[in-house]
């Protein structure tokens, strides 16, 4: 015989719908229409389902998506403007792979790293620059710095990382983690780039971009031997912030990268690095300065010291002299 509680709630759940499933349809008709609002209703609802339950793409390479907080702000938001990421942005709940962020025009963020053979601070430190491959859709034959997007769940180091030891090799990776290699940002806070490339049909990059400047303070020679670059680079080169100035900044800048937008980042990289070395000789001219003015100071005194030791022998000598020659003249009178 069944007790009258159990009798109960058995006849309760032949009429009822399980909780989990109210709260996950009402899950999905929230996220649903957050989602056609950000994309107009481009997607299908299975794709809007496959980005709430799990990602689009695997998690390792899922990316994270993110708003502006303002819509107005971001549709004002320049190329190359700097983003202010506490105030101005936050992120969506859902991860999306790298095709749909692009073919949707998805907000993400990203790393542009300007690798140096040896230190930032040095006229002819030589810049590693990578050409894609003509068989790639985005971009080919195109010429540029190591850059990677960041995935979920990643900060811009762990991306600065990742991207070293994909694109470079593990060797050269080893090299900057236990060689006393030294990473900086080249600017405080990420700058937001745009850049619609037009192939394969809508292709747009909206990111969130961080830019470091990595030191791996070895022999240039030693770096080529490590180097193991993957089938999406055609050709790597090294070159000096003024010869790339020189060379194709001021006249190929066109032919030599993907986009217009993306020789503008690669120019505000080169600045960067140029007031570096700026800021660097000048602290080392204060340096110099200070100490030649010390080393000035010093003689001053040594010769101040060395004039009154004359000075004072002089006198001593006078003062002989002039005790011999009375005890002369008292020897005379006593004859």
């Amino acid at each position: 015989m069944v007790a009258p509680n159990n009798r109960f709630q058995q006849q309760n759940k032949k009429g009822r719908i399980p909780l989990q499933w109210v709260i996950m349809a009402l899950v999905f008709g929230l996220y649903f229409a957050k989602e056609a609002a950000f994309s107009g209703f481009e997607s299908s609802s299975i794709s809007i389902i496959s980005s709430v339950i799990g990602d689009l793409g695997p998690k390792s390479e899922s990316l994270k998506v993110w708003d502006w907080t303002k819509p107005e702000v971001g549709n004002m938001k320049q190329h190359m403007e700097y983003v202010r990421i506490a105030s101005e942005i936050a992120p969506r709940p859902v991860y999306y792979d790298i095709n749909s962020v692009h073919s949707k025009a998805l907000l993400h963020s990203g790393m542009v790293v300007a690798i140096l053979d040896t230190n930032i601070t040095m006229i002819d430190a030589k810049i590693l620059l990578l050409k894609r491959a003509p068989q790639l859709v985005t971009c080919p034959n195109s010429w540029g710095l190591v850059g990677e997007h960041t995935y979920r769940d990643e900060k811009p180091e762990d991306t600065l990382l990742r991207g070293m030891k994909e694109e470079l090799g593990d060797a050269f990776y080893q090299q900057f983690v236990n060689k006393g290699s030294k990473n900086m940002q080249l600017v405080k806070l990420p700058v937001y780039v745009y850049s619609d490339y037009g192939t394969g049909g809508r292709r747009v990059d909206r990111q969130i971009t961080y830019l470091h400047v990595v030191e791996m303070n070895t022999p240039l020679e030693k770096l080529k031997t490590l180097l193991d670059v993957d089938d999406e680079v055609a050709e790597i080169t090294w070159m000096t912030r003024q010869e790339i100035q020189d060379g194709w900044m001021n006249f190929l800048p066109s032919e030599k990268f993907c986009s217009h937008e993306l020789s503008l980042l690669l120019q505000l990289v080169l600045h960067r690095l140029e007031d570096f070395e700026k800021e660097a000789n000048k602290e080392r001219y204060e340096a110099e300065m200070h100490a030649a003015a010390k080393r000035k100071a010093a003689n001053r005194a040594a010769a101040k010291k060395a004039a009154k030791e004359a000075e004072a022998a002089a006198a001593a000598a006078a003062t002989n002299a002039k005790e011999d020659s009375d005890e002369d003249e008292d020897s005379d009178s006593d004859e």
